[in-house]
């Protein structure tokens, strides 16, 4: 923490991200604690301090009540903050900053709100997004957010949740399981690890396969434990059986072999029993794919080679078999994206030239992972990754292929121009997405139809088959 001449509460952030002004910013303050007590400051001053690679919002002229609570290290608290000051982000792509228990959104030119909450919860992006929401039709006047039911039960859940997620997180569950029989597999390494789930590398008679283990939640105190329970054995278990049978119909789907989850177990685990959680924890057994996801064999040199579109939409093609699979059957993907193109087997391809002969000889398969996301055409779509999901995605919408359509474009672009993600993370409104899509230009014929595959408008968008026809003709 920096030295100044007075202790005030402080927000940290990185100098890669932002160039800060050296005169004082007024902002506006809500400060709320886990007793869901509220305070506002309408006139609060910050002053930047520069520390080598970081740079200190210094938060003054703070009620006095605030700073100490603030400051207090024992006790929960979110505080928000809306800032009026040419920030000057230095990445223009970057309208979001998400680090060090510190978010912030770019709302409009010069107006920023920022959010800073205690180390002891543990919020994620969807969490923030939800609280921004309220906050900016809000004003951050506090007598229009306490009128809101749905505001109030949010922030109940996000203080009591992170409660019982500390006793959660008191041991850490994946390498618990590492070394450990599960179902029979023995688990020998952690293949990666997701906001949702963890992925293991397993052993069975000499044959190598993935698990993947849900994380659950922590319990809602709106529902009762059994609601709870039972709506996670349903998220997991429900058509298991098709979703078997499906990923056995083409050889781009990443194969499922079973499906464990006891309902029973599930109300112990919401009940506090990390015991069974650990013995008996709900699990997918999937083919294991030695070569990881594609982003592994991207190279700064591939994005530079003249057949580098040829590249992506073969790997595109592959995954256009696997989707036209899952729609013809009457299901969504929903979480379409790069980490879930996964390769038969390790390559070290030097050129963008050699992975095209080994895609095109079959050597190296690309497949769609994580079925396990999919649903029925028209049932509610409640979880998405938020860098490649199209809009109605964000609103709980019902699925619909289309929406495989938006992010299997979105995917490949990111691919085509070697940066991660596509979306602006933290748009909140279908206005807002418009606008930056207006914004994106095509450089060549491939790109601009990967961008009308990501046309905000899902009725814009082609069908999975034009999809696979015009891929063919882009990786020739």
């Amino acid at each position: 923490m920096p030295t100044s001449g007075h202790i005030s509460p402080y927000i940290e952030v990185t100098n890669d991200h932002f160039n800060l002004p050296s005169q004082p910013l007024e902002c506006k303050i809500l400060f709320i604690d886990s007793n869901l007590n509220m305070e506002e400051c309408d006139f609060a001053k910050c002053t930047v301090i520069y520390r080598g690679n970081y740079a200190y919002i210094m938060i003054s002229d703070l009620n006095t009540d605030i700073i100490t609570k603030i400051l207090d290290k024992s006790k929960s608290h979110i505080a928000i903050l809306k800032m009026n000051a040419i920030l000057d982000l230095s990445d223009i792509q970057s309208q979001l900053y998400f680090n060090n228990n510190t978010f912030i959104y770019k709302f409009q030119d010069n107006i920023y709100y920022m959010i800073k909450y205690s180390k002891d919860l543990s919020l994620d992006i969807s969490d923030l997004a939800k609280l921004l929401d309220y906050f900016i039709h809000s004003g951050l006047y506090l007598s229009l957010i306490v009128k809101n039911i749905d505001f109030i039960n949010l922030i109940k859940i996000l203080f009591f949740s992170n409660k019982t997620a500390n006793q959660y997180n008191a041991t850490p569950l994946p390498n618990t399981w590492i070394g450990k029989a599960v179902y029979g597999y023995t688990i020998v390494d952690k293949i990666g690890e997701g906001g949702n789930a963890t992925v293991f590398k397993a052993t069975l008679n000499n044959n190598f396969y993935a698990i993947k283990i849900p994380k659950i939640p922590p319990p809602s105190i709106t529902q009762s434990i059994s609601i709870q329970a039972f709506r996670t054995f349903q998220d997991i278990s429900n058509e298991s059986s098709n979703l078997i049978s499906l990923s056995n119909k083409s050889p781009y789907l990443v194969k499922i072999y079973a499906i464990y989850v006891d309902v029973n177990k599930i109300r112990e685990i919401y009940s506090g029993d990390l015991t069974v959680y650990f013995s008996y924890p709900p699990a997918i057994v999937m083919e294991y794919m030695e070569g990881g996801d594609v982003w592994r064999i991207i190279k700064d040199n591939f994005l530079y080679s003249t057949i580098w579109g040829k590249v992506v939409a073969k790997i595109g093609l592959e995954i256009t078999e696997a989707l036209e699979v899952i729609h013809d059957n009457g299901y969504a993907h929903l979480d379409v994206k790069p980490s879930n193109f996964l390769l038969s087997k390790k390559v070290d391809a030097c050129t963008a030239e050699e992975l095209l002969k080994l895609l095109n000889s079959g050597q190296l398969v690309v497949k769609l992972g994580d079925l396990g996301s999919a649903k029925k055409i028209g049932q509610i779509v409640d979880q998405f990754t938020p860098e490649y999901a199209p809009p109605e995605q964000f609103t709980y919408s019902k699925a619909d292929p289309s929406m495989d359509i938006f992010s299997l474009g979105a995917s490949l672009y990111a691919l085509y121009k070697g940066k991660k993600g596509f979306n602006p993370p933290s748009q909140l409104n279908a206005s807002d997405y418009e606008k930056y899509y207006a914004t994106l230009s095509a450089s060549d014929n491939f790109e601009k139809y990967l961008l009308k595959m990501t046309s905000p408008n899902p009725k814009d968008r082609p069908n999975i088959k034009e999809v696979k026809k015009m891929l063919q003709k882009f990786a020739i």
